[in-house]
């Protein structure tokens, strides 16, 4: 039976002071869709940004000792992110468990759940979620293994091939899982695929082109014309 996370929701934050079910609906979108900020809610309460978030924490910590009677969202979480090899993109998470409609709810669960781990989005990786700190490090390391192996490889190359140059190594950091592999590369700034399934670095020409004369430049080397 498939579990209505929106109904879960709401009987996590009903019991709740209005203000406090109402910054925390705010806060994660779960009645607009669309989450707000600290100092935006603040601002329409005539309160500091950081007594928004005391109250943001106050309403936690009514509702972690409820989160028991919801085991089964937790544990279809859990057995989630383990398909995917213990790490996954946050939009790619969100999207697959809320199908694009209830994502915002996916969300609020994840955050005020333990099993799982966020981590924040920076120059180099897309925000993600893992099991633990040691996939996600491990995660971030086969990233970098990779990215040196593309600069050294020169061209873009298909994933089967990388994670047969890599994926020995990568199984010491991740476990013998190539989703978790395949997820590890998902989480990258630095590494994107093309139209045509190919993996390289976001600055080549032929995995990110930036205008006409890339993109001409790709037509002629696709039909191996010259370029004079």
């Amino acid at each position: 039976m498939k579990i209505n996370y929106q109904k879960v929701c709401a009987d996590l934050i009903k019991d709740l002071p209005q203000r406090t079910a109402d910054v925390i609906e705010r806060r994660f979108g779960l009645k607009s869709g669309e989450g707000e900020t600290l100092e935006h809610i603040g601002q329409s309460y005539n309160i500091t940004r950081e007594r928004v978030r005391q109250i943001e924490n106050e309403g936690f910590n009514h509702i972690l000792p409820k989160i028991e009677n919801y085991k089964e969202v937790f544990v279809e979480f859990d057995e989630t992110i383990q398909s995917f090899g213990g790490v996954k993109k946050e939009e790619e998470l969100l999207g697959f468990l809320g199908e694009g409609k209830l994502n915002n709810c996916v969300y609020f669960l994840l955050t005020i759940g333990k099993e799982i781990s966020r981590f924040q989005e920076d120059e180099n990786f897309y925000t993600f979620w893992a099991k633990d700190e040691n996939l996600a490090k491990g995660a971030k390391r086969v990233v970098e293994s990779v990215a040196k192996m593309l600069e050294k490889h020169g061209e873009p190359i298909e994933m089967d091939k990388i994670y047969e140059i890599e994926g020995k190594q990568a199984t010491k950091l991740l476990g013998e899982s190539k989703n978790a592999f395949i997820s590890a590369i998902e989480i990258s700034k630095r590494i994107k695929t093309n139209p045509e399934g190919l993996f390289g670095l976001n600055n080549w020409v032929e995995i990110n082109p930036k205008g006409i004369k890339d993109k001409a430049y790709l037509v002629f080397k696709k039909h191996e014309k010259p370029l004079h």
